[in-house]
């Protein structure tokens, strides 16, 4: 571990990859470190919700980093450019959220900025934030207004709430890279990255520019799972747009991407085989759109016979109109539920076990999904494994991602575990 010294400042000469959004934030630093970790012989720095990299090794935990900074790593990542120290070419990629403020940020201005989505799940906890335009707007202050004059915006045109943000890019010689899944939109962008023939593609005018094979990234899931295809593309674009003017360097990248294996234990999609031929999907979605795009991702990867069974749960510190209107939103695209509590005793955020899980179950009986509510997560996902058959999904919405796996290795006798 390093220290710093009392006024130390980190002076501006490292090249800076920084990402935010609500989600695939976590997913496009690591997916983008490794890349780039692969190509340079310096160790490139990783910042993310759950842990600090320097090159392949860790450099510190998210509570000593804490401890050391006083704020937490998506808050201040800027503080950990100081291990780069000595560093002749230092490259980092930075998580950033909405939190964060210069003093936090300890760098100047960022080579690419990568704005992903805005969701509806964080508000509330963001301090004075009250809706999705504000969450933008804050969002916005930082990672397309720090985008340096000769750097690169690469966001999410399909999100009308960062649509109405790019007013904060701060210069007219920002290039811009508009990620799309081809839903009618006007873009005013030098560059649409996109999908066709089922590779991700990037576009000037109609001309490809660069075209990636979708098959031959593993963690694309075959391009069924639509968050991934936009992580698939921001990750893309900003490889490509780092690598400009060193196409082999590009391709070294890339080759890298196809044996890219994320985390199994980093909060990202895991599937498992159980023993009785059950599709287990574990996940760490948060929100409805989330709770939605999962379900839907299972049921193209089962049988057309095959029923998607749903063990969930969402945040107690939801007020009840919004957990209701999630709940509506996403019920009906599973066959079965299974609703736990992620609070294990009375007065978490100041509710009983079993109040979420009953609003949940409420929208699925008034929607005709079959519901039982069963507060122990691990006593839910034994009720799922009892109930799924061959060729059935059963999706497991995860509270704790660190023993997730274990225990669904354990309850579905996972093949090969």
């Amino acid at each position: 571990m390093y220290k710093r010294k009392r006024g130390q400042k980190v002076k501006q000469t490292t090249r800076i990859i920084a990402i935010a959004g609500t989600k695939g934030k976590t997913t496009c630093v690591r997916a983008l470190h490794y890349a780039i970790n692969a190509v340079h012989d310096e160790a490139v720095l990783g910042v993310d919700t759950h842990r600090i990299m320097l090159g392949g090794d860790p450099l510190m935990s998210k509570e000593d980093f804490t401890d050391l900074f006083g704020l937490g790593t998506a808050v201040a990542p800027g503080k950990a450019l100081l291990a780069l120290r000595g560093q002749k070419k230092p490259i980092a990629v930075l998580e950033a959220s909405v939190g964060v403020h210069d003093k936090g940020l300890a760098y100047f201005s960022h080579e690419i900025g990568i704005f992903t989505n805005v969701f509806d799940d964080h508000i509330k906890q963001e301090g004075k934030i009250t809706s999705r335009r504000e969450l933008a707007n804050a969002k916005a202050s930082f990672i397309l207004h720090k985008i340096a004059a000769s750097g690169t915006a690469i966001y999410n045109a399909d999100n009308d709430m960062i649509a109405e943000q790019l007013c904060q890019i701060p210069s007219d010689d920002v290039i811009r890279v508009a990620c799309t899944l081809g839903k009618s939109r006007d873009f005013e962008a030098d560059y649409i990255a996109t999908i066709q023939d089922n590779k991700i593609v990037i576009l000037s005018d109609g001309r490809e520019s660069m075209s990636v094979d979708i098959e031959t990234m593993p963690w694309l899931y075959q391009g069924k799972h639509q968050p991934s295809l936009y992580n698939g593309m921001f990750i893309l674009s900003a490889l490509w747009r780092f690598y400009k003017d060193e196409p082999a360097q590009l391709q070294r990248a890339i080759n890298a991407l196809t044996g890219y294996i994320p985390d199994p234990n980093g909060a990202r999609m895991v599937i498992r085989e159980a023993a009785n031929g059950t599709k287990v999907i574990i996940d760490f979605a948060h929100e409805r759109e989330s709770l939605k795009q999962i379900a839907e991702f299972a049921r193209n990867s089962i049988p057309a016979d095959g029923r998607v069974i749903g063990v969930l749960r969402m945040n107690n510190a939801r007020g009840d109109d919004h957990i209701k209107r999630s709940a509506d939103y996403f019920v009906g695209f599973y066959d079965k539920l299974f609703i736990y509590d992620m609070a294990s005793k009375d007065g978490d955020k100041g509710r009983k076990v079993g109040d979420v899980p009953n609003i949940i179950a409420e929208s699925a009986r008034a929607n005709n999904v079959p519901v039982e509510v069963i507060t122990d997560h691990r006593e839910a996902l034994n009720a799922a494994r009892q109930e799924a058959l061959e060729g059935d999904a059963v999706v497991y919405i995860v509270h704790n991602h660190l023993n997730a796996l274990a225990v669904v290795d354990d309850i579905f006798h996972v093949k090969g575990a």
